[in-house]
């Protein structure tokens, strides 16, 4: 069908370039943003939702990165002190090394070697590290040693042991009666 100038539903109306113009500049102009209490209330709840949602996982993904560097060093220290025994397990294996260990440890000497020992002469013999008698004979028997720490108490012996209280220190006792040894 032919388009006829004529025809009232083929028309299509011309716009003012005018007012199309000013509407554009209308709807660009901006107006001054009003923000009210509420939005502001939600805007500060969703900043602090948006906060914690993001720190927590922050937080656990440093923790994890100082426990990784924690464990790398413990593995880097634990394999240096491997390769320290490896080694010395090599050098356990040389029979020259096994041999100077045995001499420098234990004295030990090959068979046709001579053993000196060097005495130094500006040592003297000294006795105040030996003694004569021993502390069993001056205590005496184990078991008077023993009732003696039973039957007195720990601070006579403290005290006996310090200095001898005189006369006019020691308090009057109550007598008590003897302790009677129990049969069976």
């Amino acid at each position: 069908m032919p388009l006829n100038p004529m025809n009232s539903k083929s028309r299509v109306p011309v716009k003012n370039r005018r007012s199309d113009a000013k509407l554009r500049a209308a709807k660009n102009t901006k107006r001054p943003l009003k923000i009210g209490v509420v939005e502001l209330i939600v805007l500060i709840a969703v900043l602090i939702i948006f906060l914690l949602t993001i720190a927590l996982p922050l937080r656990n993904y440093f923790e994890q990165r100082n426990e990784i560097k924690e464990v790398s060093a413990s593995i880097a220290q634990k394999q240096k002190h491997k390769d320290e025994l490896l080694g010395e397990l090599d050098r356990y294996k040389n029979k020259a090394y096994l041999d100077e260990q045995a001499r420098n440890r234990l004295g030990v000497i090959a068979p046709g070697e001579v053993a000196f020992r060097i005495i130094d002469p500006t040592m003297t013999n000294d006795d105040t590290l030996t003694s004569t008698t021993t502390e069993d004979e001056k205590k005496g028997p184990w078991y008077e040693a023993l009732w003696g720490a039973v039957a007195t108490p720990a601070e006579a012996q403290q005290d006996s042991d310090q200095e001898q209280p005189t006369p006019e220190m020691k308090l009057p006792v109550k007598p008590t009666e003897p302790i009677q040894p129990i049969q069976p």
